[in-house]
């Protein structure tokens, strides 16, 4: 992965004689997003073959999984600490970055903390039968019988601080959970969405970059909320039999302009002018 600065510059689309101008700050914001796109493709489909070659049950997962999601996004946390030296902001290291990123998406470790309270369940519930059986007070389970306190711990750690510490797997192994009942929490993991979710954050680390570009004043588009909602509004009436036809056009090159990731705007051009070759370069410029 390059790490030369991006040159953006205003661009320009027509459609049916009209113009529509991209300014060099949305396309800054579009390279980036479509850079990471592809860097989140790539690690993406790293993590799955490796994966599929070293995860096979729970405790595989629990005691590896964290690595292996940080090994391939870290290479992306990297290129964006690179970007922003090259922009000159030097006060952001590679942790701040890094945990920044994490607080704001971790939905891959979002599932991985859903096993990890799958687990802890089913070791105090064997926990609690084991003590009622023993006739210990309920108060004093878990002292000596498994990790619970350690997965809790877990279960409430932040997506930066689970990936650092981990589970030490042979707590995992020494843990009072049945094999069987290890087996049937891991047939609850949907490997795939999985895999979709590990993507998201993945791509996700360039809304992380260009917040930070925007938030320490360099010039990069970032998405208006209100300016987004009048757009929808614009879409939502252009369905209205009294909008002026001839000024269709217009209005849908203002609402791209103003929110150019929004798929339904492509769908409708497309469904209503044609898959022209206008609209396919626009779009594709897009990532669409």
């Amino acid at each position: 992965m390059e790490s030369n600065k991006l040159i953006s510059k205003n661009k320009k689309f027509t459609l049916f004689d009209r113009e529509l101008q991209i300014p060099s700050n949305l396309d800054a914001f579009n390279s980036y997003r479509l850079l990471y796109r592809d860097l989140a493709l790539q690690a993406t489909d790293e993590l799955e073959y490796e994966y599929n070659n070293s995860i096979h049950n729970l405790d595989e997962f629990l005691a590896n999984f964290p690595t292996l999601y940080m090994s391939k996004l870290e290479p992306l946390i990297k290129k964006a600490v690179d970007i922003l030296i090259l922009e000159e902001l030097w006060t952001i290291t590679y942790d701040l970055f890094l945990e920044e990123h994490l607080n704001d998406f971790h939905l891959a470790m979002d599932d991985y903390r859903t096993m990890v309270d799958d687990f802890n369940l089913v070791l105090e519930e064997n926990q609690r039968k084991k003590a009622s059986m023993w006739g210990y007070v309920p108060n004093l389970i878990g002292g000596g019988f498994g990790i619970v306190s350690a997965l809790k711990g877990i279960a409430t750690a932040t997506a930066y601080n689970l990936i650092r510490n981990g589970i030490e797997e042979n707590s995992l192994k020494n843990a009072n959970v049945k094999p069987e009942q290890r087996d049937q929490i891991y047939k609850h993991l949907n490997t795939s969405l999985l895999f979709d979710r590990v993507f998201s954050d993945y791509w996700n680390v360039f809304l992380s970059l260009v917040w930070n570009l925007n938030q320490n004043g360099k010039s990069i588009w970032w998405p208006n909320n209100n300016e987004i909602s009048q757009a929808e509004n614009i879409f939502a009436n252009l369905s209205n039999p009294n909008f002026p036809q001839d000024k269709i056009i217009d209005a849908i090159l203002q609402i791209i302009k103003v929110d150019p990731y929004n798929e339904q705007y492509y769908n409708y051009m497309i469904e209503k002018f044609g898959d022209t070759e206008e609209i396919h370069t626009i779009k594709s410029h897009f990532g669409y």
